[in-house]
């Protein structure tokens, strides 16, 4: 479905199609936990003003008029053209979308816009990966290694992978092959390492285009608000939120020292969006994660860097799965099939993978500050 990015606010005039935009993204939402249950997917793509015949006849001005009113207007630099909007409709309805239904709308960015995300053995050629330098940080396992995989299926010139599981990280490395890939050992709770990891990879591959900020932990116990232990409490937000904070900090640091247009993606997740009855200081943790994202997002666009976050549902994970008290992988997808509103599909970290995929990609060329929700419709279904 076609919406709007007017459908997220409203406006001095054309209140008629505001109204009508938010109430295509109720349809969406309706009909997403209606359809979910038959395996049919509802979603919709949200654009910002986008130069089209329709558009120039309203204003009475030319294209290059149009576009460049809009461009001064967005954080990122640049001019959204159909072709973008047009690449998050290709996403949204190849199969690649999978696990996307509704939740966070399915589309804009920040002040700027549009949307989605795509691709495995993707339909669609993937345009520009050639010659990339990528590091993905708790690369040694789960969503982290599905990625590194699918990166390097794409052609990235170099993925340099960052954990503290050495072994694990080092067996990822050689099944990718050691002329794409390499292993470096990085705690991003340590400012200094996350900076030696950077520099070091910009040392070695002359530029850093992806960041994939993925590292985290989940508490062990409950911590629930009235038995929060705080010094469990100070480690997790030293991973998930000043560890990504700092892969931000120094990846952007280097994007703009080389003139890189780059792409910085963040594992935030569905509790970003929500409360929950337990596990207080991870639900904290990654509402951090979004507003980071929408905090650097204004601020790099100049620079023409982009930062998203993907926040996938429960996805089974060796950290989901030793949270749950050491199930093994098929047990915990039995446990995370049964969130989601959309049936007939299990979610996987390749799902998530994806979804990053797109993020990191030119096809995401105008996403910036946006959160994509992976997650068969859970959020939706529980509004």
């Amino acid at each position: 479905m076609h919406a709007s990015v007017s459908a997220t606010m409203g406006g001095p005039i054309f209140t008629d199609y505001t109204m009508s935009k938010h109430a295509v993204v109720g349809l969406m939402k309706s009909k997403s936990k209606q359809l979910g249950g038959y395996g049919m997917r509802v979603n919709c793509v949200s654009p910002r003003p986008v130069v089209t015949p329709m558009l120039c006849r309203m204003s009475g001005l030319k294209a290059e008029e149009v576009e460049k009113a809009f461009e001064r207007s967005s954080c990122l630099k640049g001019v959204l053209k159909l072709k973008h909007v047009a690449d998050a409709v290709l996403f949204l309805a190849s199969e690649e979308s999978d696990l996307s239904l509704p939740t966070s709308k399915t589309s804009v960015l920040t002040k700027i816009l549009i949307c989605q995300d795509p691709c495995t053995p993707c339909p669609y050629p993937q345009r520009n990966w050639n010659g990339k330098v990528a590091v993905i940080t708790g690369g040694a396992s789960g969503i982290g290694e599905a990625t590194a995989h699918l990166f390097a299926d794409h052609g990235a010139r170099m993925i340099v992978i960052a954990d503290i599981q050495d072994d694990l990280g080092q067996q990822v490395a050689k099944s990718i092959g050691t002329e794409k890939c390499m292993y470096m050992h990085c705690d991003v709770a340590n400012e200094d390492q996350v900076k030696a990891l950077v520099d070091s990879t910009v040392r070695t591959y002359s530029q850093l285009d992806i960041m994939f900020s993925n590292a985290g932990i989940l508490s062990a116990s409950p911590q629930t608000v009235l038995d929060l232990d705080l010094t469990t409490f100070d480690r997790v937000f030293a991973v998930n939120v000043r560890g990504m904070a700092a892969c931000v900090k120094h990846a952007a640091r280097v994007m703009i020292e080389k003139g890189v247009r780059g792409s910085i993606v963040c594992t935030a997740s569905v509790t970003g969006s929500r409360g929950g009855s337990r596990l207080t200081d991870y639900c904290m943790s990654k509402h951090a994660v979004i507003g980071l994202v929408r905090s650097a997002s204004t601020q790099l666009g100049v620079h023409g860097i982009r930062v998203n976050s993907v926040s996938p549902s429960a996805v089974a994970t060796p950290t989901l799965c030793r949270s749950f008290g050491g199930i093994d992988a098929e047990q915990a997808e039995n446990i995370c099939e049964r969130f989601s509103s959309l049936k007939g599909i299990v979610p996987k970290v390749n799902h998530v993978a994806d979804t990053v995929l797109f993020l990191a990609s030119e096809d995401s060329a105008f996403v910036s500050g946006h959160d994509l929700v992976v997650d068969g419709g859970l959020l939706s279904k529980m509004l």
